[in-house]
């Protein structure tokens, strides 16, 4: 590891220096999410939708809720309706189809949260949710961007009339004449696939509330971005929430988004007034972490002969 240190001796530059936190992962005494517990804690699942796309057509949860060690069952009838501010850029229509923390009247991607239970014990919640039975009249997915942006599409969000969101325009001196002098115009179109991040350590999160403030385990990145977000749709003072870092096996980037989660497990716990633990198992990792990339672009370029 090469680092740069200002120390009153003077300055490393370029010396490699000896690591300081290697020992407690070699040792296994490292704390990722998942190895924070805290006293009388309770454990969430959430249960996802199978489709991509459909209409919730009803959810019944009396039989998880017989469940003797199962605490709550919350459905979006429970939950606030808030959605989840984006972290970069947006625009006015993009702000009228945030996500929301939890699915209302439709689901839009295979692992969209649809409910959360809550128990006594880990495995109790697992086999708990099971026990939720979700009713969803499903749509034809729309998996191909040709296909999202047909005038003949379903527009997934219906407030739009379309699947497209915002359209971009930036230009640089006389680009149009530019191109109708160009002695050479080249053009070509090229896609790139999507793919997921999968750490080796999925998402995993505890958190409590204790004389007035909440605190959260297992937050990774962009926590400040994040401790904003959570305050405001909880409307509470920022000061008053407090975000913990562990140790992180993995990020690629995709854990610096705030989840449904990110807000679903803090909230049962101030409800609840218990901590409550989430842990992401692989398979919620694979549908339910953010995917990335799957663009398709169409490029022109000028060029002149050589005067």
């Amino acid at each position: 590891m090469t680092t740069t240190t200002t120390t009153e001796r003077g300055t490393f530059v370029g010396t490699s220096v000896l690591r300081v936190e290697d020992r407690p992962h070699l040792t296994g005494a490292a704390t990722f999410g998942g190895d924070v517990n805290r006293p009388n804690q309770l454990y969430a699942r959430i249960v996802r939708s199978p489709f991509a796309a459909g209409r919730i057509t009803g959810i019944r949860v009396d039989a998880a809720l017989e469940h003797p060690q199962v605490v709550a069952v919350f459905t979006a009838a429970d939950v606030p309706d808030v959605r989840i501010p984006p972290r970069m850029s947006s625009g006015e229509r993009a702000d009228k189809v945030l996500q929301p923390v939890i699915a209302r009247d439709e689901v839009r991607y295979v692992g969209e949260p649809v409910a959360m239970v809550v128990a006594r014990d880990q495995y109790a919640a697992e086999d708990a949710a099971e026990l939720v039975d979700v009713e969803i009249e499903p749509y034809q997915a729309i998996v191909e961007f040709a296909d999202a942006v047909s005038a003949e599409a379903r527009p997934i969000h219906s407030v739009l009339g379309s699947n497209e969101i915002d359209r971009i325009s930036a230009a640089r001196g006389k680009a149009d004449a530019a191109f109708r002098t160009a002695d050479v115009v080249v053009s070509a179109s090229f896609s790139v696939q999507r793919h997921g991040a999968v750490p080796m350590e999925p998402r995993a999160l505890v958190a409590e509330e204790k004389d007035g403030r909440l605190t959260v385990w297992g937050v990774a990145k962009v926590k400040q971005a994040n401790r904003r977000v959570l305050a405001a749709l909880l409307d509470r003072d920022v000061d008053a929430i407090r975000f913990i870092e562990t140790d992180v096996g993995g990020s690629f980037g995709a854990r610096g988004e705030f989840y449904p989660e990110d807000f679903l497990v803090p909230w049962a716990a101030i409800m609840l007034k218990r901590p409550v633990k989430w842990v992401e198992d692989r398979g919620e990792n694979l549908v339910a972490l953010n995917q990335s990339r799957e663009q398709q672009w169409t490029a022109e370029g000028r060029g002149d002969r050589r005067r």
